[in-house]
């Protein structure tokens, strides 16, 4: 049997319940719940638009075997030219071969270190003919024995085949030919260390910058920069 404080209790809980609520009493206001679907089940429009299929596991691989191009950064592409034009009568690497900075690439057999070499023996003969004509003229100066408008032309005479000698003496070095051990053969060599990927010369080719097409002997690449496209299933 229920005691009368306890019947006290039950009668004021029922009194409280169908009251309703009074924003003055301080109270919080009561929950009010709302019923909702089942949360596993989604609702779509035309749903027969939609199949369903049982998930299932698969392996992923860790690796992706794919189509594509590799690109060698442009920047880091050098061309090799033989500055001097001929034939080729030696060829020491070939395509897709690592090379060194400095390494030999190949040998040219050409006409323009024959002419060079002969321009430098005449301005050497020159230059020394002039130095010695000047030197008598400011000798003779010296004696009055001439006027100074004729040594100032001896000196300028000397200074033109000075010019000249020095002239001479660069397009030797352009051409990559020693003047104290003269040759007709141009050796060619590698700018850059790395990959040749292109090649253009085989033996007794043409090569040189006077003939269209030829100019570029080969093409050294630096790998260690590439640039990748890859392409499957419409994928990028």
């Amino acid at each position: 049997m229920l005691s009368i404080a306890g019947c006290l209790l039950v009668c004021l809980f029922l009194a409280s319940c169908g009251k309703k609520f009074d924003p003055a009493s301080g109270a919080p206001p009561r929950p009010q719940i709302v019923e909702t679907g089942n949360e596993s089940v989604v609702t779509v429009e035309h749903p027969e638009e939609f199949s369903l299929v049982a998930a299932g596991e698969i392996d992923a691989p860790h690796r992706l075997s794919v189509t594509g191009l590799i690109f060698p950064d442009i920047n880091r592409e050098i061309p090799v030219i033989s500055l001097a034009s001929g034939r080729v009568v030696d060829v020491f690497v070939t395509l897709d071969q690592n090379v060194r900075k400095g390494q030999l690439l190949m040998k040219v057999e050409s006409p323009d270190v024959t002419n060079a070499f002969d321009a430098y023996l005449k301005a050497v003969n020159d230059e020394d003919l002039a130095n010695k004509a000047y030197l008598r003229a400011r000798d003779l100066f010296a004696h009055g024995a001439i006027a100074q408008a004729d040594l100032e032309q001896a000196a300028d005479s000397e200074a033109d085949a000075r010019a000249d000698l020095d002239a001479a003496n660069r397009q030797l070095s352009t051409l990559g030919v020693d003047k104290n051990h003269p040759s007709d053969i141009v050796n060619v060599y590698a700018p850059i260390s790395g990959v040749v990927v292109a090649q253009n010369v085989t033996n007794a080719a043409a090569a040189g910058v006077t003939y269209s097409g030829s100019a570029t002997a080969f093409t050294i690449a630096d790998l260690s920069h590439l640039f990748g496209s890859v392409r499957k299933r419409g994928l990028h």
